[in-house]
């Protein structure tokens, strides 16, 4: 009941704000920054780059680094948390299953939160609670995103209403990150040493995340306008 309640008044906000508009604005935010955070690392480390080093490792750079990077973290998961009431939002206008509702919009939320926690933690091995706290979010954060874009895809796939083009880049992202975050869980807590392979599928999947926001913004912004 008092869930419902909620999504009563989430469905009243997002009645004069189209989430569309926070996919598109997320995705240029979350780009701004990580340009900007990575044109300021390559300074103290030209050799940075997607097949020698995770996007976190900037995380151990100069402090500038250290903030863009909280505010991308808090920026970023609080956007995400917007985006996923959104979703739900939409779900429930086109009939879909409350129980499914529920559970997407739990698990987005919960990949919010630790995506904000990975900011506020740098992967720094200088700082080794902070490392290792790091560490924890990112796992948690990429597990919890790939199960709540591989729900949505079987929603999407499953829903009449919903445009079914959208359904391979939902499952391909979330299977992109399935595999990231295995190899890197693998790296991190076993004497398996990083390949590039390791580190370069965490920036593809970060891409095909992009990707994804703004596919489905403009679906939802052209849904909105049809």
């Amino acid at each position: 009941m008092i869930m419902t309640k909620k999504m009563e008044k989430v469905d009243r906000i997002f009645e004069k704000i189209n989430g569309g508009y926070l996919c598109i604005m997320a995705v240029v935010i979350l780009l701004i920054l990580s340009l900007t955070a990575q044109s300021i690392y390559l300074q103290t480390d030209p050799s940075f780059g997607m097949f020698t080093n995770y996007v976190s490792d900037m995380g151990a750079g100069p402090v500038e680094v250290k903030l863009i990077m909280l505010i991308q973290g808090i920026v970023g998961g609080t956007l995400l948390i917007v985006i996923v009431l959104f979703i739900g939002s939409d779900l429930e206008q086109k009939n879909e299953d409350p129980t499914l509702i529920k559970l997407d919009v739990l698990l987005g939320i919960l990949t919010g939160i630790w995506f904000i926690l990975v900011g506020v933690f740098p992967y720094d091995p200088v700082l080794p609670f902070s490392f290792e706290m790091h560490n924890i979010m990112a796992v948690l954060c990429s597990s919890t995103l790939s199960i709540t874009l591989f729900l949505y895809g079987y929603i999407e796939y499953k829903n009449t209403e919903i445009a079914n083009f959208l359904v391979p880049f939902t499952l391909l992202t979330s299977v992109l990150f399935g595999i990231w975050i295995t190899g890197f869980t693998i790296v991190v807590y076993t004497a398996v040493p990083p390949q590039p392979f390791t580190y370069a599928i965490e920036w593809i999947s970060i891409g095909s995340l992009l990707l994804w926001l703004i596919i489905h913004g403009i679906y939802f912004i052209k849904q909105e306008n049809s």
